[in-house]
């Protein structure tokens, strides 16, 4: 309990009756309550036990309330200690009075000696005497005496009792629960703070990968820029090149099978080193160096620049001359307007449609006296780039081939020396 500061404290406790005085036990009582009465204030503690004792226990009682009801009004703090039930109905229905009781323990029979609030306590005597060996036969008598509503009032108050303690219980095992709960609930914030602390960090770590991966991708990017404006023609304009010498070539095919069907059949014994030939496909005249009759091929000097081709390709002049033939009106020429490329990009060709067309780069890049071609396959697999250098070793007439410097493309690019 807690009690502010007073400045006067003053108390009816005991019997104070005196014989020689002529003062009775109620007598005494009322002179103390006189005294209290004059000299109460607001900071003024009274302390009163068993008022209303040695009278008439409805008259005490009515005047004890009257006095708790005019010390109360001046602001008295007023502490009263009783047995009557009466006293302690006034407490219920007064709003500025609070009960209050010492905790009766029933198994033992004897007080706990703690003080509860808000409930008043009941009488003990016939459990008390009981103790103390006063025959059952007198204490029968005594209950069969008893005031059926006092009877009643006690049995409602030791039920408000029982009823209090199982509250108290119920919320002593909800504040534990309430405890639990917090404890729970704080475990479950510091853990769902660790897992956001480890979700920051995890996307932290993935947006740095993210970030690497991506800087990765844009040199990767930089790189394949920096290939393609090397070249310096497109992509679109080699297609429409390739295209057009294919189709210049067949019509060159067809116009040869025209001519063969004209002219008279030549046999193998006809060429011989020395004699003047004309290279249909390269419309160039020549002189046969060597003759490979097991591959029915010859070699044949076209000014500095030596090449191969097979007996159908080549054709025996009589005269020093070319054919009448060849600058007929229906004979299609091998003059290509545009210059001869010194780059050719076969990225994205197959390796049987890339191959022909290097060839008859190079086949123009001889007879016009070009001496290196750069090829650029990309890196891809690295199929198309053996395919390729594969191809070229066996060729007579390719002098060297090597990668290109790792500054302008590395092995993304072969270099062809003629």
């Amino acid at each position: 309990s807690r009690l502010p500061v007073f400045e006067h404290v003053m108390a009816d406790i005991g019997d104070d009756q005196d014989i020689r005085t002529g003062l009775s036990t109620f007598s005494a009582h009322a002179a103390h309550l006189s005294h209290i009465l004059r000299q109460a204030h607001p900071k003024t503690l009274v302390i009163i036990d068993e008022p209303g004792m040695g009278t008439d226990p409805d008259e005490g009682v009515a005047l004890s309330m009257a006095v708790i009801d005019f010390l109360s009004g001046r602001g008295a703090f007023v502490a009263v200690s009783t047995h009557s039930n009466r006293l302690k109905a006034y407490g219920v229905s007064n709003e500025r009075a609070v009960n209050a009781s010492v905790e009766f323990d029933d198994l033992n029979n004897r007080p706990t000696f703690r003080l509860l609030y808000g409930v008043p306590g009941i009488s003990h005597a016939l459990q008390v005497a009981r103790e103390m060996g006063v025959p059952s036969n007198i204490l029968d008598s005594a209950r069969a005496y008893l005031d059926r509503g006092e009877v009643r009032l006690n049995r409602l108050i030791e039920k408000t009792n029982h009823l209090r303690l199982e509250a108290e219980q119920e919320k002593i095992a909800t504040e534990n629960m309430r405890a639990e709960y917090m404890a729970r609930t704080k475990e479950l914030e510091t853990r769902i703070l660790s897992l956001e602390r480890e979700k920051q960090t995890l996307i932290a770590e993935k947006r740095r990968e993210a970030e690497a991966a991506i800087q990765e991708a844009k040199e990767e990017l930089k790189q394949v820029i920096n290939l393609l404006k090397m070249k310096k023609t497109g992509q679109a304009s080699a297609t429409e090149e390739h295209a057009e010498i294919a189709r210049r070539l067949m019509d060159q095919l067809k116009e040869d099978s025209q001519h063969e069907a004209r002219k008279p059949r030549m046999v193998f014994s006809d060429f011989k080193n020395g004699r003047i030939v004309y290279h249909r496909k390269l419309k160039k005249s020549g002189i046969i160096h060597s003759v490979d009759v097991s591959s029915g091929r010859v070699s044949v000097l076209l000014g500095n620049i030596k090449v191969s081709a097979g007996i159908q390709d080549v054709e025996i002049i009589k005269d020093n001359g070319p054919p009448e033939t060849r600058e007929s009106g229906n004979s299609v020429t091998w003059h290509i307007t545009s210059p001869v490329p010194r780059e050719l990009n076969v990225i994205g060709y197959r390796v049987a449609d890339a191959i022909p067309l290097i060839d008859r780069t190079i086949d123009r890049a001889l007879v016009d006296g070009k001496s290196t071609l750069r090829i650029i396959h990309g890196f891809g697999t690295g199929r198309l780039k053996d395919a390729i250098r594969g191809h070229l070793r066996k060729k007579a007439f390719v002098k060297n081939i090597c990668s290109a410097d790792s500054k302008f493309g590395g092995d993304a690019i072969t270099i062809v020396e003629l």
